[in-house]
């Protein structure tokens, strides 16, 4: 499915993965791969993985508020929805840039470690809703993952902010905001998925962690794109040794991807209702 392309080396080295899909593929595989059961266990709760029961309730965080309880009708008047759904992503830039969230951290389940626990997304919120620190925390075995992930019309405005982001003084806020958002202002916990297991670190331990930078960009595909940007992440002093991982999938609209999957799950709610 994917396979090298190139090996830039700059004042980093890095691989530079390509897939093979065209876009009626990519639309369809990305519209679809959050709404299995499994996917949505793992990206809002800490159930088992196999447990159904809040599917239709995970599967409401993907469609607007305007819809909910509203599933049948709205898919049977599809393109007047579809203008509202139009003039939702018109008045906030921020509209649905939750699923880029989700699918980065979809992707580095799948692709970095299974044993991952994860936070920082919940079913409750709505696609409106803004993230504030780091968009998707992961943890496993004194690693650390940190994303930032973009759902961006324009690939280069995308990746020089997520670069900001993983700037010194960025980079700093978020491990700091991670404890100034838990419970205590010295400690972070988090819970391994399908257990009980609670772990409580202490943030002088945390720091020392390894740390995996991880950015995803959802975008709309241009010709050329350039990566040696990612050289302008510089080392924090006092943190544990970190890496960077980078994922960005090229799409044809990023209008009409948010009208697959929002349809998606008013299909999948409405099945799941019956």
């Amino acid at each position: 499915m994917f396979k090298i392309k190139e090996v830039y080396k700059g004042k980093n080295t890095f691989n530079i993965y390509e897939h093979d899909f065209n876009y009626e593929q990519l639309n369809k595989i990305i519209s679809e791969m959050l709404f299995s059961k499994k996917a949505l266990n793992y990206i809002f709760t800490s159930r088992e993985q196999n447990d159904d029961s809040n599917y239709i309730e995970m599967a409401r965080r993907f469609i607007p508020v305007e819809f909910f309880c509203e599933e049948e009708k709205v898919l049977s008047d599809w393109e007047n929805s579809k203008k509202i759904i139009k003039s939702l992503i018109s008045s906030n830039n921020s509209f649905y840039s939750f699923y880029a969230e989700a699918l980065m951290t979809y992707l580095n389940y799948k692709f970095l470690g299974q044993k991952l626990t994860i936070g920082v997304i919940n079913v409750n919120d709505t696609v409106t809703d803004v993230s504030t620190g780091a968009d998707a925390c992961m943890f496993y075995d004194g690693l650390v993952i940190l994303g930032e992930a973009k759902f961006y019309k324009n690939f280069n405005s995308a990746r020089n902010k997520i670069i900001e982001d993983f700037s010194k003084k960025s980079l700093v806020s978020k491990i700091k905001n991670l404890y100034n958002n838990s419970h205590k202002t010295v400690e972070i916990y988090y819970k391994q998925i399908g257990n009980n297991n609670v772990k409580e670190i202490p943030y002088n331990e945390f720091i020392n962690y390894n740390i995996l930078l991880s950015g995803f960009i959802l975008h709309n595909a241009q010709k050329k794109y350039s990566y040696q940007q990612i050289d302008n992440i510089e080392s924090v002093d006092g943190l544990g040794h970190y890496s960077v991982v980078f994922y960005h999938l090229p799409i044809e609209s990023k209008e009409e991807l948010i009208y697959l999957v929002i349809r998606k799950a008013l299909e999948v709610i409405i099945n799941e209702s019956r």
